[in-house]
């Protein structure tokens, strides 16, 4: 039988090189493929990028932007997608506070030195609690490696998102919500709203887990990842 394969998708200041330590453990049950987000700070010239890397069938995961990503692959590609596995994420609109909060951010970003000091800010103010400083180093080599230009474009992708409550509302895909519950971006609040409108999906908590779930508990994840997506 033909390995069924799995789609990683990145967040922001990410790139294929956060999914390393979750790819490593599934492989074995997986065809993985890693993907970054910020080809394109329009939509659909980004989804029309990603779908070339994929195959006719995947199981989709997406991780905090990723999976606003992943949301976005489901409204145009559903038909190819098996299963749908959210991690940290959203299907809210940005709201403008946060978009006004991007955008600033962006506009000081206007030299390398001054790019890694926000990004540091940014691990700072979402789950540097949950991250040991080898995992925020991690974190910060990989802002490093992406270009400016990419997470400009990353940046205009949040702002940009569409909400996908009413998406999800007509959704029979198995969805898997993997989130933490001290996570301060993408909370318990927002996974309860989707489990509401979506008989399809449900909830999978972890405990004293904050945002970079794929970071903090990769092993973790993992397992769980290859738990829950048994419909194939």
């Amino acid at each position: 039988m033909k390995t069924p394969s799995v789609v990683l998708l990145s967040g922001t200041l990410c790139n294929e090189k956060m999914w390393n330590e979750i790819g490593n453990t599934i492989e074995h049950k997986y065809n993985a493929i890693a993907l970054s987000i910020g080809h394109s700070s329009n939509w659909k010239q980004e989804l029309d990028e990603l779908i070339k890397f994929l195959p006719e069938k995947f199981i989709l995961v997406g991780f905090s932007l990723g999976g606003i990503a992943a949301l976005a692959m489901l409204s145009q590609y559903k038909e190819r997608i098996i299963e749908l596995v959210l991690i940290s994420s959203t299907a809210r609109l940005d709201p403008p506070e946060s978009q006004q909060k991007r955008l600033k951010i962006l506009s000081e970003v206007s030299a390398d030195d001054n790019f890694l000091r926000i990004a540091n800010e940014q691990i700072s103010d979402v789950d540097r609690a949950n991250l040991g400083n080898d995992k925020v180093n991690f974190i910060t080599d990989m802002a490093q490696d992406i270009s400016l230009t990419q997470f400009e474009h990353q940046t205009m992708l949040a702002c940009s998102r569409k909400e996908s409550l009413s998406l999800l509302a007509k959704c029979d895909l198995p969805i898997h919500l993997i989130y933490g519950t001290e996570d301060k971006a993408c909370g318990e609040d927002k996974q309860i709203e989707i489990v509401e409108v979506c008989s399809s999906a449900t909830l999978y908590p972890i405990h004293g887990g904050g945002h970079w779930l794929p970071l903090s508990h990769p092993n973790l994840v993992a397992t769980l990842i290859k738990k829950i997506t048994n419909s194939i």
